[in-house]
């Protein structure tokens, strides 16, 4: 449930920047400040519905169908004790021989991140006050570059609802996720075929636009076509070259979220909102510990550069909230 509400969280953050980043272009146009918000609510349309299409995207309906199909269950088994005594107790024993088999296949094989070095991985989570908030991409650069105690540090952007055209035939809505040139670096993993993205493909300045698709839908939507790259996609507006296929192992990086397609964050992102300081945020930042360098001490650093970084005087973002100083900030490792 925590998921579920980080993402609608997202989800409205999302919406509400590229409302006023609409708005604020408008408003420089020529229009009043209040047409200007009129005529970016009308450009983006009913936001109701949009937030509906992405709930379904996430399967809720799913588990809603599901909820249906387990009352109908219990109203059956009601109308027959003796035949559900024997029922559930069958299924009780089976489950209890399941939950062994796979408490030793999850510590053996499951648990561990399929990468280079898992135990070395972390998440940066930025808070304020005690609670989650984004971190903005200015941080988050000023932040890449002055730390010591990761080796390598990468923002995410995810989309479940990406639209993106292969080929120029009809779109499609799938997973996406806008990734720092050095995510797959970050995380020590080789590609299944082609190659993986790089620095150079997230320069603002690159003269193509690079794109890895994940082996699971190479092989059911692509059947495992070896002529994948090469094939363009479009998304975001730009012409994107597919340069690899994620490893065969590999989903992402946080359980709850599988990709379909990665490409470069900020060559797909509007350069307003990588310059805003309020504005253009992510959903996840991933970094790797140095070795020799604990948690706690990254932990510690961290915040440390976080709370530098923030002015010295700011308004709080919750309505009647008392001004903020620089110690309520924190970075979570």
């Amino acid at each position: 449930m925590r998921w579920g509400r980080k993402r609608a969280e997202d989800l409205e953050r999302e919406l509400r920047s590229h409302l006023e980043l609409e708005a604020e272009e408008r408003h420089e146009a020529g229009l009043s400040a209040e047409e200007a918000r009129y005529a970016a609510r009308r450009a983006l349309g009913n936001t109701t519905l949009i937030k509906e299409d992405v709930r379904a995207v996430w399967n809720w309906t799913l588990l809603e169908q599901i909820g249906q199909d387990l009352r109908y269950a219990a109203r059956t088994m009601r109308k027959n004790r003796g035949f559900s005594t024997v029922a559930i107790l069958s299924l009780a024993l089976g489950i209890g021989a399941t939950t062994a088999v796979f408490s030793v296949l999850n510590a053996a094989v499951l648990r561990p991140l399929p990468v280079a070095e898992p135990e070395r991985l972390v998440v940066l989570q930025p808070g304020l006050q005690g609670k989650r908030f984004p971190l903005f991409n200015p941080l988050f650069e000023e932040l890449r570059v002055t730390q010591k105690s990761l080796s390598v540090m990468a923002a995410i952007n995810d989309n479940p609802y990406l639209k993106a055209a292969f080929d120029h035939a009809a779109p499609v809505f799938l997973r996406g996720s806008l990734v720092s040139g050095n995510y797959f670096q970050v995380l020590g993993l080789s590609p299944a075929f082609g190659r993986l993205l790089t620095p150079a493909d997230d320069e603002p300045s690159a003269e193509t636009c690079a794109a890895v698709i994940s082996y699971p839908y190479w092989t059911n939507t692509m059947y495992g076509d070896p002529a994948v790259l090469g094939r363009t996609v479009v998304a975001h507006g730009k012409v994107c070259t597919i340069v690899g296929v994620a490893p065969a192992g590999f989903r992402s990086h946080e359980a709850g979220y599988a990709p379909d397609l990665w490409v470069p964050l900020r060559p797909l992102t509007d350069p307003k909102l990588l310059a805003s300081p309020s504005m253009g945020f992510f959903s996840g930042v991933i970094g790797r510990l140095r070795s020799g360098i604990t948690i706690a001490q990254a932990e510690a650093e961290l915040t440390a550069l976080y709370q530098r970084l923030q002015p010295a005087e700011q308004k709080s973002p919750y309505p009647g909230g008392a001004p903020l100083k620089r110690s309520d900030f924190r970075l979570r490792v």
